[in-house]
Order: C-alpha cells, then structure tokens, then sequence
C-alpha cells in the first residue's frame, strides 16, 4: 500500500513538473491572443513620427 502511494505521488510528481514548465509559454500565447483580438494587431513602430512643432519650447517632457 506504501509503495502504490509513493508511486502515485512521484507520477503526479513528474507530470506536474513537465506541465508548469510550459505553462509560461501557454499563458504568453494567450494573452497576445486576447490581446489582439480586443485591440486589433499589435503595431511596433521601428521610426517614431517626427515632432511637428518647430519650436522647442512648447515641447513637454
């Protein structure tokens, strides 16, 4: 009976260790799935648009 525990145990063991070891992979996935679902493709500009303003005074930081 002890070892059918202890067998039981090391099993959930190791199938909890390999599955959360994934879990971060699924759980990014899954946002960026939501998240482009609800705010349409995300959009990585390389060339930020250029300043418009000539004077620089009226630039906030």
């Amino acid at each position: 009976m002890k070892s059918v525990l202890v067998n039981t145990f090391l099993e959930s063991a190791i199938v909890s260790f390999l599955t959360a070891s994934f879990l971060p992979a699924f759980l990014i996935t899954f946002y960026y799935d939501l998240r482009t679902r609800l705010d349409g493709p995300l959009d990585y500009n390389e060339h930020p648009p250029e300043m418009q303003t000539s004077n620089p005074e009226t630039i906030s930081y």
